[in-house]
Formats: C-alpha cells, sequence, structure tokens
C-alpha cells in the first residue's frame, strides 16, 4: 500500500470545512469523503502498469480526473452515482483552489453525466392506512412503531431528523415539533390529531425505559436498550410491515416524506406552504411533486372518464 498521508491530510482539512464553514449533517459530510477516498485509492493503486501512483490530491490533473471516471464506467456504475462522485469532486477541489492550496481546479472542464429523472415512488391513501391498520399497538414496540409512521405521514420529515427529536421539541398542546434540519436549519413541522395521539400514548407507555436510561431519556423513540433508533431500525421495521400488508412498492420512511408532500398538493396546497414544511431551501426542489400530482391525475382519467377506455 503506497503513502497515503497527504491524501489523508486535505481530507481531514476538508473535513472540518464542510463541519464548521458549511454546517452540513455528518451523514452529508461521510458520503463526501467516501467520493474522495475513491479517488485516493484509484491514484496510490494504478490500474495501468505504466501509470505512477498520485501521492498527494494536489498532483491530480484534468486527464487524470477523466481517466478515473473511464475506470467508473468500465466498472458498470450508473450515471447517477457517477454524477455524485462528479459533484463532490468538484466541491472537493474548488475548496482546495480557493483556499490557496491548488492554483488550478482539475474538475472545472469535468461535465456530469446526465441524470434520468426519476419520480418518487408514493402510497396512495388507502395504502397508508392499510399501514397503519396493520400496526399490532399491543405488541411490544407497536404504539412506538405506530407513532413513527403517524410522524412521519404527518410531518414529512426525514428519518435523519425524526431519529433525532428530542422530547422537549416535541409542543403536543400546540401541535409541533421543532426539528433540525440540513443545514443545520431549525423549522417547525405540524402535527395531525393522529399523530398526537400516538405519540402521547407511546410517551405514557415508555416511561418505565425512559426512567431506567437517564443519559437518553431526552430522546423521543428509543429501541429495546433504551438508546435512539438508528434510521437503518425504521426502515427495517417498515420494510417488516409493508412486507406484511402485501404492497408491492419499496418502501422507505422517506416514500412518506414523498407521499405527505403529494397528497397535500392533490388536495389544493400551496406549492410554497409545501416547500416550507418540507424544509427545502429552493421551491425547484418542491416543484418535483407537481409532476407526481400531475401524473396522479392522468392516471386518474385513465382509470375512470369513460373515453380514456375506449379503443
Amino acid at each position: 500500500m503506497y503513502n497515503s498521508s497527504l491524501w489523508k491530510k486535505y481530507s481531514r482539512m476538508y473535513e472540518m470545512h464542510l463541519h464548521l464553514v458549511r454546517g452540513l449533517s455528518s451523514n452529508t459530510i461521510m458520503a463526501y469523503l467516501q467520493d474522495i477516498k475513491k479517488l485516493q485509492d484509484f491514484c496510490l493503486n494504478p490500474h495501468e502498469k505504466d501509470n505512477i501512483p498520485i501521492y498527494s490530491p494536489l498532483m491530480v490533473s484534468t486527464d487524470y480526473i477523466q481517466y478515473f471516471l473511464k475506470y467508473l464506467c468500465s466498472l458498470g456504475m450508473q450515471g447517477s452515482s457517477q454524477a455524485r462522485i462528479i459533484s463532490s469532486l468538484k466541491s472537493y477541489y474548488r475548496y482546495l483552489t480557493d483556499e490557496g492550496y491548488m492554483d488550478k481546479n482539475p474538475t472545472i472542464y469535468v461535465v456530469q453525466p446526465k441524470k434520468i429523472a426519476y419520480l418518487p415512488q408514493i402510497l396512495a391513501i388507502h395504502e397508508i392506512e392499510a399501514i397503519i391498520a396493520n400496526i399490532n399497538v399491543h405488541a411490544r414496540y407497536g404504539l412506538r412503531n405506530l407513532a413513527i409512521i403517524e410522524v412521519l405521514y404527518s410531518t414529512g420529515m426525514r428519518v435523519s431528523e425524526l431519529v433525532n427529536i428530542k422530547m422537549n421539541d416535541v409542543y403536543i398542546e400546540e401541535g409541533f415539533i421543532k426539528i433540525l434540519g440540513k443545514g443545520n436549519k431549525e423549522r417547525i413541522v405540524l402535527l395531525g390529531k393522529q399523530a398526537i395521539k400516538s405519540i402521547n400514548a407511546y410517551v405514557l407507555q415508555s416511561q418505565d425505559i425512559r426512567h431506567k436510561n437517564n443519559i437518553y431519556a431526552t430522546y423521543l423513540f428509543l429501541n429495546n436498550r433504551g438508546r435512539p433508533l438508528s434510521r437503518v431500525m425504521i426502515f427495517l421495521m417498515i420494510k417488516n410491515i409493508v412486507r406484511k400488508v402485501g404492497i408491492g412498492k419499496t418502501v422507505s420512511p422517506h416514500t412518506f416524506r414523498h407521499s405527505f408532500a403529494t397528497h397535500l398538493l392533490e388536495a389544493g396546497a400551496d406549492l410554497r406552504a409545501v416547500q416550507l414544511l418540507l424544509g427545502h431551501s429552493s421551491i425547484t426542489t418542491t416543484e418535483i411533486y407537481t409532476h407526481l400530482d400531475r401524473s396522479y391525475l392522468q392516471q386518474t382519467i385513465k382509470e375512470y372518464h369513460p373515453r380514456s377506455k375506449m379503443e
């Protein structure tokens, strides 16, 4: 293995920049660093005999970046994954040039592959009702799981936001939760009546485990050891419930966020209001749900309009 000390040095400096200056979440920072590590491994372990190892990110040229991308293509990596890696490298080398470590940014002329626009999958209202109806509230974690589903669908929050909810962030009487979103931006999400009811029942049931684990008792959702839930645990919980219900779609915690936004727009909600509720910094991000809404309307016409069924 070749010496990687210089790569590690600049990665640590960039990590501090992402954390302190840009205020990104730990998960986002980790994703950036993993993409940079892919380039590092490629540079330190050349795949052609006549290429020499590149011991520092400052030695990387535009040609070498292009060579790296061709290597990713040869592995069969999808365009969306390549685009993410290129975006990470562009950010990294922008930082190195802005800070004066490099005179020329080697990624400035690198073109990202076009992304195929996939509309996020959503659940129909009756499917969400079926999921909720199939949660056994008398089971050991039934009330907790019900509260999680109700909160995800009631608020449209991200699962990363949900696992970090603290007890003092929940304002039951007022009907809202204060959460810390991407970029450490704070926002208010509103709770529906059923979500409030489920949270109250779960909190009451979990009093014993909270008293035994004072360190983590401040978190709203806890696992069987009284510690905060992980995103993976919530994903698996949802996967198991969906499988029991018999829904053929691939459902994740984020599916409830997509469904929340789409159902609001279908009911006539203002796009700007949905943007604020989702915590999107740009309304263009929220606009994807207007396409989902049109797809829903087109499907409705196809199924129910008498002229659409005629051949």
